[in-house]
């Protein structure tokens, strides 16, 4: 897993870059609009993909960066409005058809 580290100050690094995304996404829970708000600038949506993505990250990094897209940039409100129908009826307005 962490054959990438030649020194052991690299995986410290590793490591403190790991808790840092993972508290971006803790910061990002229960839609935290303020911490979305200033994460979304620095952690954009292109960036967080390609991270997630990139075989050559060790997948313990890419799994805190998929945490990071769920919080950051897919637990959202929805975006447009969503039209349901209206199966029920007032007897009254029924009459008046």
């Amino acid at each position: 897993m962490h054959t990438h580290f030649s020194e052991k100050g690299d995986m410290r690094l590793y490591n403190y870059f790991q808790a840092l995304i993972n508290l971006c996404a803790s910061t990002c829970l229960s839609r935290n609009y303020k911490g979305i708000k200033l994460l979304e600038n620095i952690y954009t949506l292109d960036q967080v993909i390609d991270c997630t993505l990139n075989e050559k990250i060790p997948y313990a990094m890419r799994a805190s960066f998929a945490r990071l897209l769920i919080h950051l940039h897919m637990n959202k409100d929805p975006l447009e409005k969503l039209n349901l129908p209206i199966m029920t009826r007032v007897w009254q307005d029924i009459d008046g058809e």
